[in-house]
């Protein structure tokens, strides 16, 4: 035993498992808004949102509104291949008619956001918002 603190070897470690505290660390905000023109195509699904490889994705609001009033209905889909689940759908109204969910939804590493539009026409103009957080997958 050495006889003074100061003559003690120091050696760095590294963690062998994650903290708690790591585990629970924002690694990431997601912020996307999209537009897509001229959609031609019934259904039509637009993927917004892709999570990336080793990361879980917390969706806190998905918006989504067609400049015109040709689409039927507008679904949002959590899509894992091969399966979609959907956890809203609606008639859609009018033109710029909003449609909205703010539920805290966790998608996995590779799972993607859809959204699903039915009715549009050729000419028709669809815009997506979201806004979410990213996590480290361990």
């Amino acid at each position: 035993m050495p006889v003074n603190r100061n003559d003690l070897e120091w050696k760095a470690t590294c963690k062998v498992y994650p903290a708690i505290a790591d585990l629970q660390a924002i690694s990431g905000f997601v912020r996307v808004e999209q537009v897509r023109d001229n959609i031609n195509a019934d259904p039509y699904s637009h993927d917004i949102y892709n999570v990336p490889a080793g990361k879980i994705f917390i969706l806190g609001l998905i918006r989504v509104w067609c400049v015109q009033a040709d689409p039927t209905a507008v679904s949002f889909i959590l899509r894992t291949n091969p399966v979609d689940y959907e956890w809203y759908a609606a008639a859609y109204g009018g033109a710029g008619e909003v449609h909205s969910s703010s539920l805290n939804l966790v998608f996995d590493e590779t799972e993607i956001l859809r959204i699903t539009w039915i009715g549009g026409l050729a000419a028709t103009d669809v815009r997506g918002l979201l806004f979410g957080q990213l996590f480290t997958k361990y």
